[in-house]
């Protein structure tokens, strides 16, 4: 767990003593919202989470509504004023005792997340709003393509839901929610700072990436370069088996970014497949830290293949650790880097910067 800055993450937080899902989310929850007052935060001033479990061994459902059921018992203004999640099922968590893993970044000004502006769900009683403005920045949910038909006269069909079978039809429902979050905010595509895009689909990465940029351009009627701010991750589904895709991200209003009570964060997306790459990325990442405005880091994420968890290996490879290494000056307190078991063809890197 790292504090800098006025923020508060919680890097992929596991229960040290196993237990069933409700014992493991008591535990990491209760572990967090104990931290939070000594810093000068509480559970209220959670912006955003993520939830990893483990597939086969968890109901994503179940771990969304026990995630929710012990924060709101931290923070019950978090039922009024909630954060944006995402919830994604993993083949494996590192640990094999462990059926759920956590992210969360909070804000520690709670006054700060309470005048946020939120947009928040209409189709159906959700934990979470479709996103949250806090300054310039934007958090964005984990948005499907769950789809409500609708009467005649434009009321919801209670009890019933549609979900396109075909990945490219479902990618358009996404990116027509994302956008409809970002007009919300006066915002538009070019905002973006970054996307999480989870998946479970045979495409080839850059199939993906091709039709998500695609799906952006028609929707935003002009052309949108998307490629390099799209974080892929495979794995084994989410929160219903019929999705195939999910994304959540992260938009900035960088000329009003330093006029704001708390900094900006910004991403950066590494992705290489060999120790020259990561050595050669090494380099390019001190770079960007260092250049015209010095940057601290907050958070670094592993995504890596599950044959690291099959061959027992709990620990990075030599040029990834070297890799942390490099980053440690720039992070405070000392970094400790998080992974995340998934499908991806390439090992690949997040770090999440302060401005």
């Amino acid at each position: 767990m790292v504090e800098d800055c006025g923020y508060f993450c919680a890097n992929w937080l596991t229960a040290p003593d196993g237990g069933d899902l409700n014992a493991q989310v008591d535990a990491i929850i209760g572990q967090i919202a104990r931290t939070l007052p000594t810093l000068g935060g509480d559970m209220a001033g959670m912006v955003k989470h993520t939830i990893l479990v483990r597939a086969g061994h968890v109901d994503p459902i179940q771990a969304i509504e026990a995630v929710h059921r012990a924060c709101h018992a931290h923070a019950p203004a978090l039922v009024q004023r909630p954060g944006v999640g995402t919830i994604f099922c993993s083949p494996e968590l590192g640990d094999p005792s462990a059926l759920v893993a956590f992210f969360g970044l909070f804000v520690l000004d709670t006054g700060l997340v309470a005048e946020a502006q939120r947009m928040l769900f209409h189709e159906m009683p959700m934990d979470v709003a479709k996103g949250v403005r806090i300054g310039p920045q934007t958090f964005l949910t984990g948005l499907e393509a769950l789809e409500f038909p609708t009467a005649p006269d434009g009321a919801r069909v209670e009890g019933e839901y549609h979900v396109a079978p075909e990945f490219v039809s479902q990618t358009e429902v996404v990116v027509h929610k994302i956008m409809s979050v970002l007009r919300y905010f006066e915002l538009g595509p070019d905002d973006i700072q970054k996307l999480n895009v989870y998946l479970k689909t045979g495409l080839e990465d850059d199939a993906v990436r091709q039709i998500v940029t695609d799906a952006f351009s028609r929707v935003a009627r002009h052309p949108v370069t998307m490629a390099n701010r799209l974080q892929l991750i495979r794995g084994q589904g989410m929160a219903i088996p019929a999705f195939a895709i999910e994304i959540d991200g992260y938009a900035l209003r960088p000329s009003v970014a330093a006029d704001t009570a708390i900094p900006a964060l910004r991403f950066r997306i590494v992705d290489a497949d060999t120790d020259a790459d990561w050595r050669s990325l090494c380099n390019a990442t001190i770079a960007a830290i260092t250049g015209s405005a010095p940057r601290r880091i907050i958070a670094l994420t592993f995504f890596v293949s599950t044959a690291w968890a099959e061959n027992g290996s709990g620990s990075l490879p030599q040029a990834m650790g070297a890799y942390v290494d490099r980053m440690l000056p720039f992070a405070h307190p000392p970094l400790s880097p998080g992974i995340v078991y998934c499908e991806n063809s390439s090992p690949s890197a997040e770090l999440v910067f302060i401005a």
